[in-house]
């Protein structure tokens, strides 16, 4: 679900680099919009890879870029909560941010916990 998450982000930010405003991918934005895109596609495919692997350290290694990429972008989203501004710079409500953006954090939460537990399993 992640990985589909963000090969979509990496597909929109090729198709249109102004989707880069969306606050969850703002603080994913590094050098150029193919480098982001790019960054995205990778850990994806690192982490469609690790599930077809069982459980072990080189797998837990290839959930790390998508686990980062997730908690950067929750950043963002817990910043434009706390502030009541979007990214972007609109101002709204901070509960309408929170209703809008608090899924991201929420994802990275619970993807902490289901790598946490996926990886204290027996083999």
């Amino acid at each position: 679900m992640v990985a589909a998450k963000h090969m979509a982000w990496a597909c929109l930010v090729l198709s249109n680099p102004a989707s880069l405003g969306a606050t969850p991918l703002k603080p994913l934005y590094v050098v150029s919009p193919e480098y982001t895109a790019a960054m995205l596609f990778a850990a994806s495919g690192l982490a469609l890879a690790a599930m077809r692997r069982a459980p072990g350290g080189v797998t837990a290694a290839m959930m790390v870029p998508q686990q980062f990429l997730m908690i950067l972008a929750a950043s963002g989203s817990l910043t434009a909560i706390l502030s009541a501004q979007y990214g972007d710079g609109e101002f709204r409500p901070l509960s309408f941010i929170a209703a809008d953006q608090s899924i991201h954090v929420i994802l990275a939460l619970w993807h902490v916990f289901v790598l946490a537990t996926w990886f204290r399993r027996p083999v």
